[in-house]
This record gives structure tokens, C-alpha cells and sequence, in this order.
């Protein structure tokens, strides 16, 4: 976001809490870090390429034909559920390489973003507070990590190899993974397996749920924010119940951390876990952008509950 257009979201947002201090504040607060913790790179925002899916690769090109998804291992037929069960086993000293190698045949350009992914060694530079051998206060938060996923075979290998770089840092030992999958046509019940095994390495409790095919999303008649809010529900499940919490043998989780099917760093996730925890917010959101301007403006809203479009900065119109 231009520095112009930033002060004047800000000087807004500002005046509308000094009128209202009593009622808004943690509003405002949480709000103000919708702008405080979108990331760039290079001073501008970074357009990953598109990925091609494995039916879109061609017998051209040989070596991405064989290397990357012979690799993949073959899944139950779905729908299936993979879980943890018991006390996980503690995470070996080579757990990190171990996870990395499962996709080490999909790290190419074609599946990984560029630019590149931060270093394990700059992650621990940015983020030593997170670290699960540090002694500050927020360094054994737990997180229940909530996403559903559709035809997402595109995406997962990087997410298994950036998921493993955070939970190296992190301890896995602080995570309750839930993960609600269904509708997808592609590789993605296959890769959830791989994950799975990534997720097992690394000393975290996971519940997978996988459907497949046997439940496709009724998006017809205008229903996609209901389907939207049913999967979403779905996936958090165990959080309402208290399952998950009775499974990590917490009274309740520190933090919920609900993600989309995007291709991401563990730069990205640490730096909001970062910002929410040392800011003690009650909610904090990540900036999706499309073609240099926030996407999803429908449903966004200023503290007043007005429209975001309604600013007076191009990026929001």
C-alpha cells in the first residue's frame, strides 16, 4: 500500500477510535493490523506463477513426469480419516530433513514460489520469541491450525515443505492440526497422506478428514457462502467440542489459526502468529491482494461498519 494512501486508512480508523474510546478500542486495534502485518517483497507485491496441475504437465517434460508424483504414495479410496492417536512420538534431530525430503522431488520452480522461501537460519534471526527453546512468554502458545482444501494438489507440496520449516521452529508439540478436505478430483487425498507422515515426523496431533469425490460442494443457487461456512465449521469442529483440547491435554488453545489453500512461506505464518501474540490482539488477518488492489472487498468493513471500498485510497477500490 503506498505511504499515502496508508496514513489516511490510519488517520481515519484513528478519529473514529478517539470518538468512540470506550466502545472500539480492541476493535480498532485489531483492525489497524489488517495494516501493520501485510508483507511484501521488493517494495512491491509479489505475483506467484500459476502451477500446473499434474494432469497439465506433458510427456515433454520427463524428468517433473517422473520424479515428483511417482513419489506420491497411493491413499485409501475416500473418504478416509487420518489421525493421531496416543502421545506422539518426540521429533528425531534430522525430523526437519525428513519432512523436506517427502517433496524434495516437487521443489522446482513449477512448485515452489518465487521469489524463494526464507532460510531456516533467517527465520530464527526474525522469529526467536516463537521458538519452542526460548523462554519468552508466548514460546509455548498452543495453536489449533484449521483449512479446508479442494483440488489442492497445486499448493500442498509446498505447503508440507514451509509447514515443516515453521513447525521446526515452533515445536510441534504446541499444534492440533484439522484439516477437512472434500470434492477434490486431483492428487490431493494422496498428497493429505504425505502430509500426514511429514506431520507424524514432526510430533503433531492431526486429525485429516478426507472426502473426496463422496461429497462434492452444493455451490448452486447462491450457496457458496453457506458451503463456505459449512466445511469452515467442519474443519473447527474439535475445537467446539473440546476434543482436540482433551487430545493435547490443554484446557483450551492459546490461539485458532485458520488458513486458505494458497502457496505461502513460514515467513507468513510466523509473522502473524508474531504480530498477534506480541500485540496481544483479540483477532488478526492477513491481506489477500489481487491485480495490486485487497481482494475480497465485499465483505470487508471499516470499524464503523462501513464498506472498505468506501476509503479513499486506490487500493481498496
Amino acid at each position: 500500500m503506498h505511504s499515502s494512501c496508508q496514513e489516511g486508512a490510519i488517520a481515519h480508523s484513528l478519529s473514529y477510535i478517539l470518538r468512540r474510546p470506550s466502545k472500539i478500542l480492541l476493535i480498532g486495534i485489531v483492525v489497524l493490523l489488517f495494516w501493520t502485518i501485510t508483507i511484501y517483497r521488493n517494495g512491491s507485491i509479489t505475483t506467484l506463477p500459476s502451477l500446473p496441475l499434474a494432469s497439465q504437465i506433458s510427456e515433454e517434460s520427463e524428468e517433473i513426469v517422473v520424479h515428483p508424483w511417482s513419489t506420491v504414495p497411493d491413499p485409501p479410496s475416500p473418504p478416509f480419516v487420518l489421525e493421531s492417536l496416543g502421545q506422539p512420538a518426540k521429533p528425531a534431530k534430522n525430523a526437519l530433513n525428513g519432512a523436506h525430503n517427502l517433496v524434495r522431488a516437487f521443489n522446482t520452480p513449477l512448485f515452489r514460489p518465487d521469489p524463494s522461501c526464507a532460510s531456516v537460519s533467517a527465520l530464527q534471526a526474525r522469529y526467536p520469541s516463537l521458538a519452542h527453546t526460548s523462554r519468552a512468554q508466548h514460546s509455548n502458545a498452543t495453536i489449533y491450525l484449521a483449512l479446508n482444501l479442494i483440488n489442492a494438489e497445486a499448493i500442498i507440496p509446498n505447503f508440507i515443505y514451509e509447514i515443516s520449516t515453521m513447525l521446526s521452529l515452533m515445536g510441534g508439540h504446541r499444534f492440533y492440526f484439522s484439516i477437512w478436505e472434500n470434492g477434490s478430483e486431483d492428487h490431493t487425498a494422496a498428497l493429505l497422506v504425505m502430509l500426514e507422515q511429514a506431520l507424524k515426523a514432526l510430533g503433531v496431533r492431526y486429525k485429516i478428514v478426507v472426502k473426496g469425490t463422496s461429497q462434492r460442494p452444493n455451490k448452486e443457487g447462491g450457496r457458496r457462502i453457506l458451503e463456505l461456512a459449512h466445511v469452515r465449521n467442519a474443519a473447527l469442529d474439535e475445537l467446539y467440542t473440546g476434543e482436540a483440547a482433551t487430545k493435547m491435554g490443554i484446557a483450551k488453545f492459546d490461539m485458532v489459526l485458520f488458513m486458505n489453500d494458497i502457496i505461502w512461506c513460514a515467513a507468513d505464518m510466523l509473522e502473524i502468529i508474531e504480530e498477534h501474540l506480541t500485540q496481544s490482539a483479540s483477532m488478526t488477518c492477513a491481506t489477500d491482494w489481487g491485480n495490486r488492489v485487497v481482494y475480497d472487498r465485499w465483505v470487508a468493513r471499516t470499524m464503523a461498519g462501513l464498506y472498505v471500498a468506501s476509503i479513499a485510497c486506490h487500493s481498496f477500490q
